[in-house]
């Protein structure tokens, strides 16, 4: 009796510590998303910017600027890479890596065609970045709702 009562103590202890692991992995988790998601959002409102301010700019400028901001978004999508989701989360954060990374393709390839002088390319480009943005804007969304950051 005294071995069936260690033993189930000894469950109780160990269910009680990966339970506590499990909180505290979701939490850092959390913690570390919410700053990666405001820098998200910075970029968005940048990249809309440089969007509609394109027309006035050389081809020159333009590509410098694009490739800036695919620079930018490459290094976000590391930093959301390292990030270590629980289990419930790690499909939201890969589909968010995956969304981001489809928006730095289409940002390459706007600079890309600036610097060539291309504009059909630049407006497919556009077209490609403005079906990438929203759905990284989706991703984004359902994550910074999982985790409490902002919208």
């Amino acid at each position: 009796m005294a071995r069936r009562l260690l033993a189930l103590a000894l469950s109780l202890l160990a269910a009680i510590a990966l339970t506590a692991c499990g909180e505290d992995k979701e939490e850092t988790f959390k913690r570390e998303y919410r700053p990666v998601n405001a820098k998200i959002l910075a970029l968005g409102r940048d990249v809309g910017r440089s969007v509609t301010g394109a027309s006035g700019k050389s081809d020159r400028q333009i590509q410098q600027e694009f490739a800036a901001l695919a620079r930018r978004t490459g290094a976000l999508r590391k930093d959301l890479e390292a990030l270590d989701p629980p289990d419930d989360l790690a499909g939201d954060r890969k589909d968010l890596v995956e969304a981001m990374g489809d928006a730095r393709d289409a940002l390459r390839e706007i600079e890309r065609a600036a610097g060539e002088g291309d504009p059909q390319a630049a407006r497919r480009a556009t077209i490609q970045l403005v079906a990438a943005s929203q759905d990284l804007r989706s991703q984004r969304r359902d994550l910074a709702r999982a985790t409490g950051g902002r919208r």
